[in-house]
């Protein structure tokens, strides 16, 4: 789950990274050298790094509550969602 908006701190750590890797890559020279071989070669370069905060884990003293097995559900599965798991080889009961 991605957070809409991090916090000033984590912000500012996201931007110190995405700086410190453009410096490592722009100042790499098995990089320079192979984007100008792909550029000599007529193609045009373009390197895009995801860079995104998920939501953050919070550790919790007490274990998650187990559902009773007389509450478990079996999924309703669609025609196509069982024509998926065969062809995965995912026996479907």
């Amino acid at each position: 789950m991605m957070i809409d908006r991090p916090d000033d701190a984590a912000a500012g750590l996201l931007d110190i990274l995405r700086r410190a890797i453009n410096r490592a890559v722009l100042d790499s020279s098995d990089v320079a050298d192979a984007m100008a071989t792909l550029e000599n070669q007529g193609f045009e370069v373009d390197i895009a790094v995801d860079l995104s905060l998920y939501t953050r884990i919070e550790q919790s003293a007490h274990r998650p509550r187990e559902l009773a097995p007389s509450a478990a559900v079996a999924p309703e599965l669609t025609d196509a969602d069982e024509m998926f798991l065969k062809a995965l080889n995912i026996a479907v009961g």
